[in-house]
């Protein structure tokens, strides 16, 4: 969702109110963690959906290093990010130079935000469908500390709308497959509608097995919610205030597990960098699995 558009629909909200690339495990700073099967339970793992605004922060600068440190900060197996922008700022990147901005901003703007999150973040990782709107290139992602199976991506894009689509793939998390899918929808709520029933489509084609659906879902209304199929199919997504970032009050951002999974420790992550990296706050969960 852009800024301008979100802020609209902040004004929109109160007045309603009122009426597979593999790499090698590397942290921000470069610290060695433990990701070997024993470093996490089989049962239980932790998770996370971030719209990162292109990695534009609260203060107008694009910071993807900030962002790497933002995730950094919440440790976890799997992460969803939305707006992930698929472009080099190479003319961005002259005038900031002009202007004095750091050397390590310089060089994180240099090439697409994918490639240089996937290589700071460490993991196993996937890139979303490449997706050309107003503002240019932008794709979805997942990172995470677990081998990648099968993937899987959704066309989600409507005609005469923003371009939009998700992630769909297979996590091997000790000796069994769990289903990701990481999704942004559209800002209308026909749109949304239509979305949700694609999406519902799609966990029909594949076999039965635990499932994780989180993204940005845009659903903003307080009082008529276009995600009801996905309620009814996997249980209730419990809303998180994760919007906007400064003063949070919607909850865009959501994370569903399927029903013989157990969503715990929901809660959004509000750390003083997290309220200024993006214009959203990182929303993050523990998956129970359900025993073998």
């Amino acid at each position: 969702m852009s800024l301008d558009r979100e802020l609209d629909l902040v004004v929109e909200t109160d007045r309603e109110v009122a009426g597979s690339a593999l790499l090698g495990w590397r942290s921000v700073d470069d610290r060695i963690r433990d990701v070997s099967p024993a470093a996490t339970s089989v049962n239980a793992i932790s998770v996370a959906t971030y719209n990162v605004h292109r990695c534009i922060g609260l203060d107008r600068i694009r910071d993807p290093a900030r962002i790497a440190s933002v995730i950094d900060e919440l440790n976890v197996d799997v992460i969803g990010l939305q707006e992930v922008d698929a472009r080099g700022r190479r003319i961005q990147n002259m005038l900031a130079r002009r202007l004095g901005a750091p050397a390590e901003r310089r060089a994180a703007n240099a090439g697409d935000q994918f490639d240089y999150l996937a290589h700071k973040v460490g993991g196993h990782a996937v890139r979303g469908p490449v997706l050309r709107g107003p503002k240019g290139d932008m794709t979805t992602a997942l990172i995470t500390r677990h081998k990648i199976g099968a993937v899987r991506t959704l066309d989600l894009s409507l005609s005469a709308h923003e371009p939009r689509g998700a992630i769909d793939a297979d996590i091997e998390i000790g000796n069994r497959s769990v289903r990701v899918i990481v999704a942004h929808l559209g800002l209308r709520v026909r749109e949304r509608e239509a979305q949700i029933a694609l999406l519902c489509r799609a966990l029909q084609a594949v076999p039965e097995q635990p499932l994780i659906v989180m993204g940005d879902f845009n659903e903003w209304h307080l009082h008529r919610s276009t995600l009801t199929p996905l309620d009814e199919r996997l249980g209730h997504a419990t809303p998180v205030p994760s919007f906007p970032a400064r003063f949070p009050f919607l909850s865009l951002d959501r994370i569903w597990a399927s029903r013989e999974a157990l969503v715990t420790h929901l809660h959004v992550h509000r750390s003083p960098l997290a309220r200024r990296a993006s214009d959203h706050l990182p929303v993050q969960a523990t998956i129970r699995l359900p025993h073998q």
